[in-house]
């Protein structure tokens, strides 16, 4: 016989093309996500120009030690830039918090009009 036999081939294809079939969906729902760590430079900042927006994993949120809340984020940080227009704002949110909230924060942010924005992540560990 001097034909090759692709049959175990095909089912070993089909068999790989329904594992993921089946585990795509579960993987694309995923709202609980850990945010990464980054080996991000540490370049100087003029501290005055910065504003940090910690949340914790219960969703309470203060802005530079203040508390407040996703409602009254926008107008305060409009108030802040209004006095210092090149601000720029650190979020500092717990790894439990939900993506969504995050990006919740960041929309905010954009509304008010601030464009220098990051976000703490833990120093030198990568995946």
């Amino acid at each position: 016989m001097a034909e090759l036999n692709v049959t175990p081939l095909l089912d070993l294809a089909f068999v790989l093309l329904i594992i993921f079939m089946i585990t795509a969906p579960f993987l694309a729902e995923s709202s609980e996500l850990v945010i990464p760590s980054s080996r991000g430079s540490n370049d100087q900042v003029d501290p005055e120009k910065i504003f940090t927006i910690s949340i914790d994993r219960n969703r309470k949120m203060d802005l530079n030690g203040v508390e407040l809340g996703y409602s009254e984020l926008e107008a305060g940080v409009r108030q802040l830039r209004q006095k210092n227009p090149e601000m720029g704002v650190i979020i500092r949110a717990h790894h439990e918090l939900t993506v969504q909230d995050l990006v919740g924060v960041m929309d905010s942010l954009r509304n008010a009009r601030v464009s220098a924005v990051s976000v703490v992540t833990k120093p030198g560990v990568s995946d």
